[in-house]
């Protein structure tokens, strides 16, 4: 007795190696697409409106991998963030101390 047994059925979501490729230089050119045109204004993120310097920061952060100094004062790296260091017991901006 023999026990045969169906060979799996083929998707259709297999990509072919010629779209593949496509894909990936699409994305290379998104790539250095943003890297041409918003690197440039990474170090006058802290002069813009907070939620352009926050999508300018995100848009760059993929290709960030050394820590670089913030214009505040903190580190930002690839995955960890370092707060400036304040002087004692200063109160944060917009705080009143008693």
């Amino acid at each position: 007795m023999s026990i045969t047994t169906a060979a799996p059925p083929s998707t259709a979501t297999d990509l072919s190696l010629t779209r593949m490729h496509l894909m990936r230089a699409g994305y290379l050119l998104m790539g250095v697409g943003l890297a041409l045109v918003k690197w440039p204004l990474l170090p006058d993120a802290a002069d813009l409106p907070l939620y352009e310097g926050v999508t300018l920061c995100l848009l760059t952060a993929p290709w960030s991998s050394s820590s670089s100094p913030s214009p505040r004062g903190g580190t930002c790296g690839a995955t960890t963030c370092t707060p400036p260091q304040t002087g004692g017991d200063d109160p944060a901006p917009g705080q009143v101390s008693n």
